[in-house]
C-alpha cells in the first residue's frame, strides 16, 4: 500500500476514533493504535490542522441525498457550509458541494458509503416485511417469500411487521363513505 493511501485510510480511521459512537469509536481506536505503529506513522500526522476546501459528494437518489446531508451535517456540525449546484436547465446536478477538511471529506465518503450500504440492506429487509405482513405472495414458493434466512432475519422482520399498519383492503373499501 503506497504512503498516501496508507494516510488516507488512517485519517478515515482516526476521524472514527474520535467522532464515532460506543464500540464502534472503541474498535477504531484499537485499529488506528495498530496501524499506526506498523506503518510508523506518529499521531501529530493526523492531527495536523488541515485547512477548508470545497469538495463536491455525488448522490443518485433521493435517499442517497437525505442520507448523505444527514451524514454531511453530522461531520462538519453545521449545514452552513453545503451548497446544491443546478445546472444551466435549472436542473439539480445531484451532488453537493461541502466546505471542509480533507479528512473531514475522508470521513464523509466513508460514512456515506456505510450508511447507505446499510440503508439499502434495511429497505430490502423492510420490504420483506411489508409483503409477509399483507400477505402479497404466491400460494406456492415464489420471488421473496421463498428467501432463505437465518432466525435473527426472520426475527427482525418479525418485528418490522408488527410495527408496520395493519390497514387492508377490505378495511379500505368497508369504511369508505359512500
Amino acid at each position: 500500500m503506497n504512503e498516501s493511501r496508507i494516510n488516507d485510510r488512517l485519517k478515515k480511521i482516526y476521524a472514527l476514533a474520535m467522532q464515532g459512537v460506543d464500540g464502534e469509536k472503541e474498535t477504531a481506536k484499537r485499529l488506528l493504535d495498530e496501524l499506526m505503529k506498523k506503518y510508523s506513522v506518529p499521531f501529530e500526522a493526523l492531527e495536523e490542522e488541515e485547512h477548508i476546501d470545497r469538495y463536491e459528494f455525488k448522490y443518485k437518489s433521493n435517499d442517497d441525498a437525505t442520507i448523505l446531508i444527514q451524514v454531511i451535517v453530522k461531520v462538519v456540525d453545521t449545514n452552513e457550509h453545503i451548497y446544491e449546484y443546478r445546472g444551466s436547465n435549472n436542473r439539480l446536478l445531484h451532488s453537493f458541494w461541502v466546505d471542509c477538511a480533507l479528512s473531514e471529506k475522508l470521513e464523509i465518503e466513508f460514512l456515506f458509503d456505510f450508511y447507505k450500504r446499510l440503508f439499502q440492506k434495511e429497505k430490502e429487509r423492510l420490504l420483506d416485511a411489508f409483503i409477509q405482513k399483507h400477505e402479497l405472495y404466491a400460494s406456492h414458493p415464489l420471488g421473496a417469500a421463498s428467501k432463505k434466512r437465518s432466525p435473527e432475519e426472520l426475527e427482525a422482520i418479525g418485528k418490522m411487521m408488527a410495527a408496520l399498519s395493519d390497514e387492508s383492503p377490505l378495511k379500505a373499501i368497508t369504511t369508505r363513505e359512500v
